[in-house]
């Protein structure tokens, strides 16, 4: 009963290959689109983006502490850090190679993919026009990355309802403060989900591979 499983045994999380394509392909054309869109098609993203701004402004004075608060605590690394916490916890604790191994990439992987993204759409931000760094947010897609990561390997409905919730509420503090755009937000958690989704996939490769070593 306390024996550590190998790396090659059986894991009791296995990504599921079919659900993790889906949701590269999906949300990393999602990303794509809207970035193309911004940039080369802005009649089709930024009349939206400015009537979601208008709507937001009446509240921006009375919920700025309170935004403030969020923004500071979505900020990195906290919501890596979480990631790599609950990588400890599913390694060390639980001996959930895999699921460590989730939590863990995704997490060391954001800074990189985020400042990928930002460089190569170089989009003005609402309130600084000058800072070329608003698609997609950062923080949305930390917050989205830690949140999904955890709701592929604890299948627990709160665990569901908590993610959504801390991805909803970054994304709407984003735009409460006028750092973003409405669709700088979708725009980060499209990528949150990708970079999941990416990682997902490698590990199911990874097991399938183990697995083949084990047999031969």
């Amino acid at each position: 009963g306390g024996a550590v499983p190998r790396m090659n045994a059986p894991d009791p999380w296995r990504p599921r290959r079919d659900r993790a394509a889906w949701g590269l392909v999906s949300s990393l054309s999602l990303l794509v689109a809207l970035g193309i869109s911004i940039r080369e098609l802005p009649a089709l993203a930024v009349p939206l983006d400015w009537s979601i701004r208008a709507v937001a402004a009446p509240s921006r004075l009375a919920l700025a502490e309170a935004a403030g608060w969020v923004a500071s605590v979505t900020n990195w690394p906290w919501p890596e850090l979480c990631a790599l916490l609950g990588a400890v916890w599913f390694g060390v604790f639980r001996q959930r190679w895999w699921s460590a191994a989730l939590l863990a990439v995704s997490a060391v992987l954001v800074w990189n993919w985020t400042g990928v993204l930002k460089h190569t759409f170089a989009r003005p931000r609402p309130n600084e026009p000058l800072n070329l760094s608003s698609y997609p947010s950062g923080h949305v897609l930390g917050v989205t990355v830690a949140a999904v990561a955890f709701m592929w390997v604890v299948a627990k409905l709160w665990v569901w309802v908590v993610g959504c919730a801390a991805i909803a509420i970054t994304a709407a503090d984003r735009i409460i403060i006028d750092a973003h755009w409405f669709s700088d937000v979708v725009g980060g958690a499209a990528a949150g989900v990708a970079l999941v989704s990416a990682v997902a996939l490698g590990i199911s490769f990874c097991q399938r591979l183990s697995r083949r070593l084990a047999l031969s």
